[in-house]
């Protein structure tokens, strides 16, 4: 976790150099940041055309230091076909990609 952070901004009034200087602070909330385990990346065509196939790959990594088991579900649509497994169960070990 990151600790708060303050936001200081001064201001005055433009074009007027006896203007007085203003100040306003602003405490920002804490921040977690937590490490991705899993990475997704798809390889796809730039353009696609209605009712021509064409392939998207999936390219599943594991950050983790630890086997991960997956269990990846396709749902079909009325304006999307789909050939091949709608279901895989595939365990990823630690630093690699699949």
């Amino acid at each position: 976790m990151h600790n708060a952070v303050c936001n200081l901004r001064y201001f005055h009034r433009a074009n007027d150099e006896t203007a007085l200087e203003t100040s306003s602070s602003v405490t920002l909330a804490p921040l977690w940041v937590e490490d991705a385990v899993i990475g997704l990346e798809a390889k796809m065509p730039a353009h696609g055309w209605v009712r021509t196939p064409f392939c998207i790959s999936y390219f599943i990594k594991n950050h983790s230091d630890y086997l991960v088991t997956l269990r990846l579900a396709m749902e079909g649509s009325d304006a999307f076909m789909f050939a091949g497994q709608k279901q895989v169960r595939f365990m990823l070990t630690f630093h690699t990609i699949q």
